[in-house]
């Protein structure tokens, strides 16, 4: 287990960036889902 230790606006940074990444994998997760790829290669090329 890994202890942040941080003040108020330091937590609301982290947090906004973790919402941000969060947002940004279950986007991802949804494109691979939706559509066949037939590799992650064609996936990387999409969402990137």
């Amino acid at each position: 287990m890994l202890k942040i230790l941080s003040n108020a606006e330091q937590r609301d940074v982290l947090l906004e960036t973790m919402e941000l990444i969060n947002g940004t994998c279950i986007d991802i997760s949804r494109t691979a889902f939706d559509n066949v790829f037939p590799n992650k290669y064609e996936l990387h090329g999409r969402k990137y």
